[in-house]
């Protein structure tokens, strides 16, 4: 059976197979252990994948199966790698993620204000500098920092010993 792996919101892997997802229970050296994530209204669905990544399918879901919630997942994980990778407004970017969704996929879409939230959380995270230095001997300028946008130097010298920086 085929199956596939989607980053949920907080960056972590979830399992899709047969219309249903799986978040992992645990890992062992010889497999790794999914439940349903509908487990907290007690579906019994679990998925069990053997180290040379066979699939093995348990328990009973109580519930259907929605392979439109992948469609939405994978949307909403394009929407935030696009955010880390063009400058665009965060509306361009979401227009042209779901412009090729079908109706029923794009009213499971989150709001278009959570979708600027998730851009918005994606470029701060993207663009987090240093942290603020106590002292001269602590303040070191990453590569990243020391040209300008055009190219031109902004650090014109280092003494690399804390004391001296221009």
């Amino acid at each position: 059976m085929d199956f596939q792996f989607v980053e949920t919101n907080r960056n972590r892997k979830k399992l899709y197979c047969g219309g249903f997802f799986y978040t992992k229970i645990k890992r062992t050296d010889s497999a790794e252990y999914w439940k349903c994530d509908q487990w907290v209204n007690k579906c019994k669905g679990r998925a069990i994948i053997n180290s040379d990544g066979g699939i093995t399918l348990n328990g009973v879901h109580y519930h259907e199966g929605n392979p439109v919630k992948l469609e939405v997942a994978e949307t909403v994980g394009t929407i935030k790698k696009r955010a880390q990778s063009e400058r665009d407004a965060p509306r361009a970017i979401i227009s042209r993620a779901v412009s090729y969704l079908s109706q029923t996929t794009s009213k499971m879409l989150p709001t278009v204000s959570s979708l600027s939230r998730f851009i918005r959380h994606a470029r701060e995270k993207e663009n987090s500098g240093p942290s603020v230095p106590l002292s001269l001997s602590e303040l070191t300028v990453p590569p990243q920092y020391q040209n300008t946008a055009k190219g031109d130097k902004f650090l014109l010298y280092d003494s690399k010993d804390g004391t001296k920086k221009i």
